[in-house]
């Protein structure tokens, strides 16, 4: 067994630790039997892990259409895993937000909850780097900036020129990351392409120096290209649709060879045209005595419909905070209360995880229920997100957010606020080196600008 080392010395064997503070993950999936049809993309994943166990770390992208089946691949990959796995996820609200994935990465491998404050942030984080890396104390404060964390300057740091503050940061990250992590080990990045460009960069380098740290860096995203990940070497794993006796598999497997007719089966298939998660929705559907959409999304919308009304309603509020729910917010944009509401959210189990803080199995889903709610309804839900987070903020000067309550203004058209917010966001992001995400909330600054002098 492996032991954590860090904050404190152990005895406790490392995926029980990793368990206790978060930097595993159980992976749930909401689609259920046996994986078909992704035998080869497995068993090239598993080959990196050996190579990875026996000291030679790498660079994986896996790379897929909306429903392709990325997750459930990764899911099976994980499932008997023997190596500690660090696990991080794009959101559809991360572009703009500085370090909003990368964050999620540094204070797993400091172990931070991802509800402590910055200065709780702050000391965990001085301990974990003196523990690992003391030739780095120097440059705390540039870690802090990705750990979210609040420590006191130091020379080194205050005499840094401003232009090299992004590239300094980026190196004394990676380096701590590779000290702290361990080898061999998993690090895993699922939906890469939502993540802001912070965060990508320093993903880029950190893949860049995984082959000699025994380090597997996986990275899960859409084909769109990303420019920050241009020239990054490694395995590329595409995932095309599904064979034809794969597809007619999972129908089988779904309903059984004898609950359907031939000329059915056949339309099943051909409908879903190889996208897996579409095929076990349509086929569910069918089983269900449904029609047969010929989109996902008329399908996910059958499903969301089919729920009862408080669920249905509750699911599409759910979505306003984005792929990854904020229960403690929900409660108090609901006015309801937390034990209610998390025994709400498990009844929705074939569209959320079970975990503590619920995300959505797929962003189709999200996407979906987001667009069952009235534009008013929208506006007046990320009006109440946007209040209570600055709310959040205004009680504690160390948190980090700023980001996030601009883009919850700007969405429910609240001008003033959104130009307030997006603009003090651009100004630290400047400050910390991330100018692309700096540029993006200017954007939007100059979007609730028009927005007011319309108004």
């Amino acid at each position: 067994d492996h032991c954590v080392t860090g904050v404190q010395t152990c005895a406790l064997p490392i995926l029980k630790v990793l368990r206790a503070i978060g930097r595993t993950e159980n992976r749930p999936s909401h689609q259920q039997g046996r994986m078909i049809g992704r035998d080869r993309e497995l068993e090239s994943l598993r080959a990196a892990v050996a190579d990875c166990i026996a000291g030679s770390g790498s660079v994986v992208q896996l790379v897929g259409e909306p429903g392709i089946g990325k997750s459930r691949l990764l899911g099976e990959l994980t499932a008997d895993l023997r190596i500690p796995l660090f696990t991080m996820w794009g959101d559809p609200y991360s572009p703009g937000q500085p370090f909003a994935g990368s964050r999620q990465l540094v204070r797993a491998a400091a172990h931070i909850s991802a509800e402590a404050d910055g200065n709780l942030a702050g000391a965990l984080l001085m301990a974990a780097v003196h523990a690992v890396a003391p030739n780095l104390d120097p440059w705390l404060p540039l870690l802090a900036m990705v750990a979210g964390a609040e420590v006191e300057i130091t020379p080194e740091g205050e005499a840094l020129d401003p232009r090299h503050i992004a590239d300094r940061r980026d190196a004394v990250t990676v380096e701590f990351l590779l000290a702290s992590l361990g080898s061999p080990c998993l690090v895993l990045v699922e939906d890469a392409h939502w993540l802001d460009d912070a965060s990508l960069r320093l993903l880029r380098r950190l893949g860049d120096n995984c082959s000699g740290a025994g380090c597997l860096l996986i990275l899960s995203r859409r084909p769109q290209l990303l420019p920050q990940l241009e020239g990054l070497g490694g395995l590329l794993v595409e995932l095309k649709p599904v064979e034809t006796d794969a597809a007619v598999q999972i129908v089988i497997e779904k309903i059984g060879s004898t609950g359907i007719r031939d000329e059915h089966l056949s339309q099943l298939v051909e409908r879903a045209a190889g996208n897996p998660l579409y095929l076990e929705e349509l086929t569910a559907s069918f089983a269900r005595g449904g029609d047969l959409p010929d989109r996902l999304e008329k399908v996910v919308g059958a499903m969301v419909d089919e729920l009862p009304v408080s669920k249905r309603l509750l699911l599409r509020e759910a979505s306003v905070l984005g792929g990854h729910i904020d229960v403690p917010l929900l409660v108090e944009v609901l006015d309801s209360t937390e034990d209610e509401l998390h025994e709400e959210l498990s009844a929705l189990s074939r569209f959320l995880t079970t975990e503590r803080s619920p995300r959505f199995h797929h962003d189709m889903f999200r996407v979906v229920a987001y667009e069952g709610l009235s534009f008013r309804r929208r506006r007046s839900l990320h009006a109440r997100v946007g209040v209570a987070l600055a709310h959040r903020l205004n009680n504690d000067p160390t948190a980090d957010g700023n980001a996030n309550v601009a883009l919850h203004f700007h969405r429910a058209g609240r001008h003033r606020e959104s130009w307030m917010w997006s603009t003090e966001a651009a100004r630290q992001a400047r400050a910390r080196g991330a100018g692309v995400d700096a540029l993006v909330l200017y954007r939007q600054a100059f979007d609730a600008e028009i927005g007011r002098a319309h108004v």
